[in-house]
């Protein structure tokens, strides 16, 4: 039989994550930087719950949008939301490790984001590409109307942006998958260190694989990937395509390790939080330093910055 609402178990998670949907109406921003962590409460509950209680409870925000929001709503929570903290619930209840978690929940989250996308456009008669290319153009415009009101930039920069408007959008609809899959992973990554946050500030015991962040790495092989992906791009064409889309994913993963190589100097040096802050804060304004970051993880394959330490002088 399939279970009932159970209020001690999906009471609260429910009311968080109406809550967040209802700031989403009412405080767009504010809406936005929380619905990052709306798949919290449904892998918490899966977790504590059980299988069943999670599904519950997805079942439950997924009929409330149906009916107050329409389907497509439904479904854009169901993709994004739903299957990546099932996922990744299954995965921690088997104690897997933090990056097979996070893969596999954003993989599938996008996976299933697509064949929505697919099912949508088909019901509309419109073409993938098409679709995507109105869809960036129309943010790309938004983006030069908000500089324009907003008088920043210099006049030749917003020329120039006018100027390449076209190129600009094709590219993004061309990388559109890798963007999907690398805010998946983002997102996946924000819940599962959010879910180690809550567990331990009040004290509930989730069966979490034993490993610190500060010394996860990717495997060797993982160059190739880079390697093959940058073949493709000068070769350009359809293969040009994949292999950007490719390079963009394998770029962020080193970026997560030059991350992790980062947190490790900060922890080994004892800084104080001041100092995380702004280092983090000034990695993810400054590009230049995202590069850096993203060089440090490549590199970290053969330097192990993690594993340095200066040799002590010895005399004969």
């Amino acid at each position: 039989m399939f279970p009932s609402f159970n209020p001690k178990e999906q009471g609260l998670p429910l009311v968080l994550i109406l809550g967040i949907l209802a700031l989403t109406v009412t405080v767009p921003f504010l809406g936005m930087v929380l619905g990052v962590l709306m798949p919290l409460p449904i892998i918490w509950t899966f977790v504590r719950g059980g299988r069943a209680q999670g599904v519950v409870l997805i079942g439950l925000v997924f009929l409330f949008l149906l009916i107050f929001a329409g389907d497509l709503p439904a479904r854009v929570f169901f993709a994004e939301y739903g299957v990546l903290a099932w996922v990744m619930a299954e995965g921690i209840r088997q104690s897997q490790p933090m990056d097979r978690c996070v893969f596999f929940s954003a993989l599938g989250s996008t996976a299933v984001s697509v064949l929505l996308l697919f099912v949508f456009l088909a019901e509309q008669d419109v073409g993938v590409s098409e679709f995507i290319e109105k869809q960036v153009s129309a943010q790309v415009q938004i983006t030069v109307d908000a500089m324009k009101s907003a008088q920043e930039g210099s006049s030749e920069d917003m020329l120039l942006l006018e100027k390449n408007f076209s190129s600009v959008a094709k590219l993004f609809s061309e990388i559109y998958p890798s963007l999907l899959l690398v805010g998946s992973l983002i997102m996946a990554l924000i819940n599962y260190f959010a879910l180690q946050f809550f567990a331990g500030k009040l004290e509930v015991l989730f069966p979490f694989c034993r490993e610190k962040f500060s010394e996860w790495n990717l495997p060797e092989s993982m160059v190739w990937f880079l390697l093959v992906s940058g073949a493709a791009v000068a070769l350009g064409g359809g293969l040009g395509s994949v292999g950007t889309n490719l390079l963009v994913v394998v770029l962020f993963a080193y970026f997560i390790q030059g991350v992790a190589v980062v947190v490790h100097f900060l922890q080994t040096r004892k800084f104080a939080r001041l100092i995380w802050f702004v280092t983090f804060f000034l990695i993810m304004l400054q590009p230049i330093l995202i590069g850096i970051t993203i060089g440090i993880g490549v590199f970290d394959l053969w330097a192990d910055f993690r594993k340095l330490r200066s040799i002590p002088f010895q005399s004969e």
